[in-house]
């Protein structure tokens, strides 16, 4: 089963051009069965999980210009790719 670590601005319930590609990414993935899946973005809530497919939200501390910007963000990618090992 490959593992696939999307990385998106934002993702569901936020609306917009990227999540919303991002999400059917994830959708047509999820029916194949092949694939592992976990998305990693900005946003308030810790560890989500939606259908079926874990959400790690990095809290965002500041937004320039419509870029978030997250103090811990590097750390939390490189501690995602670790444990889950993305292909």
């Amino acid at each position: 089963m490959k593992r696939i670590l999307h990385i998106s601005k934002y993702y569901n319930p936020h609306i917009g051009g990227i999540e919303t590609t991002c999400e059917n990414i994830v959708r047509v993935l999820k029916n194949t069965k092949e694939y592992l899946q976990m998305i990693i973005c900005f946003g308030n809530e810790p560890v989500d999980l939606i259908d079926g497919v874990p959400v790690v939200r990095v809290r965002t501390h500041l937004k320039i210009r419509s870029q978030s910007i997250a103090l811990s963000y590097t750390h939390q990618l490189r501690r995602t790719i670790r444990e889950f090992e993305p292909d």
